[in-house]
């Protein structure tokens, strides 16, 4: 009696402690792309458990209880990253935005536009100016489907900055009555001053930044400053950047231009947005990407917003003063990109996806979102391409340090440990990166915190 007690009794021990373990799913029959190397494991099984990956092996997997799939030859590759995407900003966004798109807007595109960029294969953002930390929570209660969030809340830009969207009549935030419209209290905070330059840092922080965006040239969206002109004294921005060092985080910096980057690194920033404008001579482009290297900091480009649209898409979609500007930066842009492939530089996969309000919203992002793939071909190996999509992705997104809103593990890399943030696709993207455009016939399954939002194996 004793005995039968006894085994009774471990019976059930055994059933609980199954019910508590974390679910398990098995790939099986992939070709691993691990976001780092230039070869896939070939014939390999890969068993995530709960929201991390537990183990890649060319072996067998022994996982009795563990949800099968059958990944039928595909490659497993880490979900993607866009480095650069803005979630409350509306094209055209400078006076029309202001005027025509409010909160209401914003949340509810926001959480459309989150999923779409998940079904694309996209199971990680960074929002680089605006409201976003707000969609984390959404995203990851999966309340709705919709990637992983790193943002920087409000933009700091000085007065007719390129964080400043107002119209050429409406009031200065600071010389009345305060903001007028929401764009001066969530998407750009107006400010000068070293100290008004901290206040706005700490303020985004608080609102759940996870690092803060500066600008250290014109921009072209805007209207009022010219895209030449340097932004943020030097004070201003050893401001933002020692506010970011005492809250163990960094700043990037909005920058077109040569003196634009030196203006940035000098201060110590971290990291660099867009840089095409870098220099009218070949030696004076060298000198700026030599510095970038030897800093060690990590660049963006968004070359599809600007080289995916053509000539009559961006005079449609811009004022005319901002199509005047962009024209430069089209022209100096694949300068820019040589210089970098040439150089090695540590770049990441961001498009500055800002969405368009109307009719054929989510099939122009689309289109605008994959396109980065094949531009980057053009000056970059295949390797790399796919690096600045997956782990170079992934060390940025790392470098929020312990404010990271995800600390259980890498992101950016299929390997032990790492978040279980997976697709699998057709083909090899090693050998042709511009396959992963065509989401539709490629992109199988999008796995993303060890869920699978997509399947259709």
């Amino acid at each position: 009696m004793k005995q039968i007690w006894f085994a009774a009794i471990c019976l059930a021990a055994t059933g609980a402690v199954a019910q508590d373990l974390p679910p398990q799913t098995l790939f099986t029959n992939v070709h691993v792309f691990d976001g780092r190397h230039g070869e896939r494991l070939e014939n390999a099984s890969v068993l995530v458990e709960g929201n991390l990956i537990k183990s890649v092996s060319t072996d067998a997997i022994t996982a009795p209880e563990a949800e099968l799939i059958d990944g039928g030859g595909r490659t497993l590759m880490p979900g993607l990253i866009d480095s650069h995407v803005h979630f409350s900003a509306y094209t055209p966004i400078a006076i029309q935005g202001r005027q025509n798109v409010n909160e209401f807007m914003v949340g509810a595109l926001a959480t459309v536009r989150g999923e779409a960029m998940l079904m694309r294969g996209f199971t990680t953002v960074r929002d680089t100016g605006g409201p976003s930390t707000y969609l984390r929570k959404l995203f990851d209660a999966n309340l709705a489907p919709g990637p992983r969030v790193y943002g920087a809340e409000a933009m700091i830009s000085q007065t007719g900055g390129h964080g400043d969207f107002r119209g050429l009549t409406n009031e200065n935030p600071n010389f009345g009555d305060g903001p007028q419209h929401w764009y001066e209290r969530h998407l750009g905070y107006i400010v000068d001053g070293p100290h008004e330059f901290a206040r706005a840092a700490r303020e985004s922080f608080r609102n759940g930044a996870d690092f803060f965006k500066v600008f250290v040239s014109g921009g072209v969206a805007s209207e009022f400053d010219p895209i030449h002109a340097l932004q943020s004294t030097p004070e201003e921005l050893a401001a933002v950047v020692q506010v970011a060092e005492q809250a163990k985080t960094y700043v990037t910096a909005h920058c077109h231009t040569a003196e634009g980057v030196h203006h940035a690194l000098d201060a110590g920033v971290h990291m660099l947005e867009h840089v095409p404008m870098i220099g009218n001579t070949p030696e004076e482009i060298e000198r700026a990407v030599a510095r970038i290297v030897e800093s060690d900091v990590f660049v963006e480009f968004n070359t599809g917003t600007v080289l995916g649209r053509s000539l009559e898409e961006l005079r449609a979609m811009l004022s005319p003063e901002s199509y005047t500007k962009v024209i430069p930066a089209i022209l100096a842009y694949r300068a820019a990109l040589r210089a970098f492939g040439e150089h090695g530089a540590k770049f990441v996969y961001g498009t500055d996806l800002v969405a368009p309000w109307g009719g054929g919203t989510l099939a122009t992002e689309a289109r605008l979102q994959l396109a980065e793939f094949g531009i980057y071909m053009e000056f970059f190996d295949n390797l790399s391409v796919l690096k600045s999509a997956t782990l170079w992705g992934g060390e940025v997104a790392a470098m929020t340090g312990p404010n990271n809103p995800y600390p259980q593990g890498p992101l950016g890399v299929i390997k032990e440990g790492a978040y279980a943030d997976i697709l699998l696709v057709n083909g090899n993207p090693l050998d042709d990166p511009a396959m992963l455009a065509d989401h539709a016939a490629n992109l199988h399954l999008v796995m993303k915190d060890g869920i699978v939002f997509k399947n259709t194996l």
